[in-house]
């Protein structure tokens, strides 16, 4: 029997090679976020007194995931922001942007790493 030449065929093994996408696109996801949480947890600024409730930053720093969202988070640890983009007031903290330098400095190997198996 001669080959369909209708086109179904190969939309059909289009689709199958699509369906796919969703997982492999939510494991390229963990996998950059698995490598900007390492990145930022190196780079985190680190103070030997810390208030024992929460802990240090960089001990809070995880993935989160919910359903097919992944995200990096600093967990309990508020005061990230404080320490990022600094403080006012009488005694201002200047900023220490490590996790926006940690983004900038690791973008290209992160965005390698989460489009791995998209193309294939």
């Amino acid at each position: 029997m001669a080959e369909s030449e209708n086109g179904f065929e190969e939309v059909a093994k289009l689709m199958g090679k699509y369906a796919d996408v969703g997982k492999v696109g939510h494991e390229g996801l963990m996998r950059g976020a698995k490598i900007l949480e390492a990145k930022l947890k190196q780079n985190a600024p680190y103070d030997r007194t810390t208030h024992s409730k929460y802990g240090h930053l960089r001990d809070q720093i995880q993935v989160e995931t919910e359903g097919e969202d992944v995200q990096v988070t600093a967990g309990d640890a508020f005061w990230w922001r404080f320490v990022e983009h600094g403080t006012g007031g009488a005694h201002p903290q200047p900023a220490q942007n490590f996790a926006r330098g940690t983004l900038e400095q690791n973008l290209e190997t992160i965005t390698k790493e989460m489009t791995k198996g998209l193309n294939d």
